[in-house]
């Protein structure tokens, strides 16, 4: 998570999940870049491609946020009680997210037509739309306390991680991803018929991110032989062109832009997930010094930049008309970006000097 603290071991940071934490964020800046031109251009276009593929390379940056939390609250070896989620943690997300549902509730009301008192109170209480991520925060540190027992005894987590893998990607694969777009699975009285029994099966534990939650954990704390690593990155390679070809293929047959492919909890987006963690701890350590003290410097303003973005991103777009579409998405992608991720950064460099009250709201 870009907020989730480090609990260090041994009393140390740990370098590459900061890495991890700054590239991620990154990425995250990056997609909602994106999605301005992906939902509309034409998708039989150059252009919808280039979206797309920019798209299809960054869909692990969620899975991974949550991926470093598991590694870091799952550790046996730290003390995280129940006490201290609801009196320290939970707090903070939830102090966070107001004040910054408030400060997007009111860009709107000013830049937005036909805005009510209902209105404004209703996106209050939902948030803008990135913000979904601080309830999936809360929602992992309520479950943190049952987590920490399964991952502290590794059959239990092994079985864990293959329940996950079964019930919280390849079925939601099938379901959302193959079945409704195959004429022939999508029309089979059998597949109907085995799904209402699913359904009436009622699994919910291993189901959403608490799977990539208990994989940063297991990813952390084993040792992978290079051969291991070999076949993680080349399943990774595989995630990537399904992802990117997957939703090209589905999206041109529709004739729409189409995010079936795209979804967190699918198979492809889980093996890129893993092949970006393993790549990124078994290779910074091989990154230039200036390079990972950099990194290692921006990583506790990630939360801050991820909640401050889209402000930025929106503004560029609404009040300026800077947005992606303007030109070539090969480049604007990428350059506005960097943009909106420098000055976020700087933004949250800001809000940190003040003191206190950031704890409270970064």
């Amino acid at each position: 998570m870009p907020n989730a603290e480090t609990l260090p071991v041994a009393g140390h940071r740990i370098e590459y999940l900061d890495h991890l934490r700054v590239i991620a964020t990154m990425a995250v800046v990056l997609l909602h870049i994106s999605i301005q031109g992906w939902g509309d251009v034409d998708v039989q276009s150059g252009p919808w491609m280039v979206y797309n593929v920019w798209n299809g390379l960054v869909r692990w940056c969620v899975p991974v946020f949550v991926m470093i939390s598991g590694a870091l609250f799952l550790n046996p070896k730290k003390k995280v009680s129940v006490y201290r989620l609801w009196t320290r943690n939970i707090p903070r997300i939830l102090s966070a997210f107001l004040f910054w549902s408030v400060i997007y509730a009111l860009y709107h009301l000013a830049t937005r037509s036909g805005w009510t008192g209902h209105t404004f109170a209703m996106a209050v209480l939902t948030g803008n739309y990135h913000m979904w991520f601080l309830f999936l925060i809360v929602g992992l540190y309520l479950v943190t306390p049952l987590m920490r027992k399964i991952a502290a005894d590794r059959g239990m987590l092994n079985y864990f991680l293959v329940l996950s893998l079964l019930f919280g990607f390849l079925i939601p694969t099938l379901r959302h991803q193959v079945i409704p777009f195959s004429v022939a699975l999508s029309e089979s009285d059998t597949i109907h018929a085995l799904l209402k029994d699913y359904d009436s099966m009622r699994i919910y534990l291993p189901l959403g991110y608490t799977g990539y939650f208990a994989l940063g954990w297991y990813l952390y704390k084993r040792n992978l032989t290079p051969g291991e690593r070999i076949i993680i990155y080349a399943m990774g390679v595989a995630g990537f062109l399904l992802t990117i070809t997957g939703t090209a293929v589905l999206s041109r047959n529709l004739a729409k832009a189409n995010s079936a492919w795209y979804e967190y909890v699918s198979v492809n987006v889980l093996l890129e997930s893993m092949a970006v963690f393993v790549l990124v701890r078994y290779s910074s350590r091989y990154w230039k010094e200036k390079v990972r003290n950099l990194l290692s410097a921006m990583a506790d303003k990630t939360f801050g930049i991820y909640l401050f973005h889209l402000l930025l991103v929106e503004f560029l777009a609404d009040v300026i008309g800077l947005k992606s579409t303007l030109f070539t998405p090969v480049l604007s992608v990428p350059l506005l970006a960097a943009l909106s991720f420098t000055v976020s950064y700087f933004a949250a460099k800001g809000l940190k000097r003040l003191g206190r009250f950031s704890r409270y709201i970064l």
